[in-house]
């Protein structure tokens, strides 16, 4: 094997090569005085270069496609890249998109909570026992019909801390069995129940998230320009001749 990377030797490798069997010589593809290609076809004339001359033949077709689909690209066009595609702006784009969802679910924090639960139709049918007044026992059949739903809505106060929450609630019972009640539909309505829930001693959670939540998430969108902008700098310093 025998490599120089001077152009100013080129014909001294020639002649090595024309007087030696060498199986392979890597040389780069444009050169000072002349292409890689001459130069193997050079050597190729004294009949020791085949392998090296078949597997230069193979690549070639590859390095002219390989031209012609080369992405030429200006200063902003690889700033915009290294944005989108670098490592350091990944992490960058990570990190806003965490905070940014940690901020909103600090306001929706903020906002009423409603919610609504309900029963489907259930029966029931079961035997109890039941003491009569002489002391004795038998028992009771009991089977009944039911249904049950509720609307809740509650709201915090950031001021002092304090949950204020309104209730609405309705039941119906439709007893099967017995001689006065059988068939008859029963209802049970809560129409409003407000509450007022406030802790005396403990720190109001929502009052310091009023001001710290917002700080945070300013602080992680001007972080990100920040990387965003040295990912720029060290695009723009990779593109530099100096």
């Amino acid at each position: 094997e025998y490599s120089d990377d001077s152009s100013s030797k080129i014909d001294d490798i020639l002649k090595v090569a024309n007087s030696r069997n060498i199986d392979i010589i890597v040389s780069d593809i444009m050169m000072p005085v002349m292409s890689g290609i001459e130069m193997v076809q050079q050597i190729r004339k004294s009949g020791r270069m085949k392998l090296f001359w078949l597997g230069l033949m193979c690549l070639f077709p590859m390095l002219g496609h390989a031209e012609g689909d080369t992405l030429r690209l200006g200063l902003d066009d690889c700033i915009a890249m290294a944005r989108r595609q670098s490592v350091d702006a990944a992490v960058a784009l990570g990190e806003l998109k965490s905070a940014y969802w940690e901020w909103r679910s600090y306001k929706a924090n903020l906002l009423p909570e409603m919610s609504m639960s309900a029963n489907v139709p259930t029966y029931n049918k079961r035997y109890s026992t039941y003491q009569r007044e002489d002391g004795t026992h038998s028992y009771v059949r009991n089977d009944y019909m039911e249904l049950d739903g509720s609307l809740y809505v509650s709201q915090k106060i950031g001021l002092t801390g304090a949950t204020l929450s309104v209730e609405s609630s309705l039941d119906w019972l439709r007893q099967m069995s017995g001689e006065t009640s059988g068939g008859r539909n029963q209802f049970m309505s809560m129409p409003i129940a407000l509450t007022l829930s406030q802790p005396l001693f403990g720190v109001n959670s929502l009052k310091w998230d009023r001001r710290i939540e917002p700080v945070r998430y300013r602080e992680a969108k001007a972080s990100f320009l920040t990387e965003t902008e040295q990912v720029a700098m060290r695009a723009i310093s990779l593109l530099s001749p100096g």
